[in-house]
């Protein structure tokens, strides 16, 4: 366990909250630890890049650190999250990461229909995610997921709420990652998403830090009485590369490889 918490680069005090501390969020900590080493068993055993296993302690200090910021404790209460890593359903391939699924969404463009397989793709608050970073997690989920044919990638997030769109700095990773996506559907969803903004005090009004231009904008914005909202947008993928073919034709070899062996 101890080995895993330093390779998260976790400070001390972290470190050892994680350890010996008796918060349930602490608790569930350890119990995903201790599947930690199965999983990168499971990666190696496969073949597969050690930068898998890497992704996975990436996202899983993300969670630590989200959890930290809003409750001033350091633990989760994700455990349902990294139940997805252990029964091999999502994968960490650079900056992103994706899940087979299938297309959920009401509107459905000419190429994909609904249950058509596709992928999820999931944003860990890791850092910054450069649009050439972007563009290389998709070319790597492409190959890794072995698709021939082109390949729908789906995802939800307040990063694709258009409203947003104005909010986010010009020339900035934001902007230039909702450009990668056509917008298929987008929702209000009121106050739910103010702490991925404002961290432990999103709720109140007063406050909430204005240390950068984002959440000078938002909490601007915020007072003139609008909401903040999710947007589920989409990609094709054809060669790894983001395209928008008129045409279907979609893989459904990624349930055959990956599924879980009992």
């Amino acid at each position: 366990m101890e080995e895993f918490l330093r390779r998260m680069n976790l400070p001390e005090d972290a470190r050892r909250q994680i350890q010996t501390g008796s918060h349930p969020a602490q608790e569930a900590v350890r119990d995903i630890l201790r599947r930690a080493p199965e999983l990168e068993s499971v990666y190696a055993g496969r073949g597969w890049d050690d930068g898998l296993f890497a992704g996975f302690l990436r996202d899983l200090e993300s969670k630590l650190r989200e959890y930290h910021a809003v409750h001033g404790v350091w633990g989760t209460d994700a455990e349902s999250w990294y139940r997805r890593f252990f029964d091999f359903r999502i994968f960490a391939l650079g900056r992103l990461e994706f899940e087979p699924s299938h297309w959920d969404l009401a509107d459905q463009p000419p190429h994909v229909r609904s249950g058509d397989p596709i992928l999820k793709c999931h944003i860990p608050s890791t850092g910054p995610c450069p649009r050439d970073a972007a563009l290389d997690s998709f070319r790597r989920a492409y190959d890794f997921f072995g698709q021939k044919r082109d390949t729908v990638v789906q995802c939800k997030s307040w990063l694709l709420y258009p409203p947003h769109y104005p909010l986010f700095p010009e020339g900035g990773n934001l902007r230039a990652f909702q450009d990668l996506f056509q917008i298929a559907e987008a929702h209000e969803r009121g106050e739910r998403d103010l702490w991925r903004i404002f961290g432990g005090d999103w709720h109140d009004p007063v406050r909430r830090p204005r240390d950068t231009a984002l959440r000078r904008s938002f909490a601007r914005w915020l007072e003139e009485g609008h909401v903040m909202g999710t947007g589920f947008g989409y990609l094709v993928l054809r060669d790894g590369a983001p395209v928008f073919p008129e045409s279907r034709g979609i893989s459904s070899s990624m349930f055959t490889k990956f599924r879980k062996k009992d």
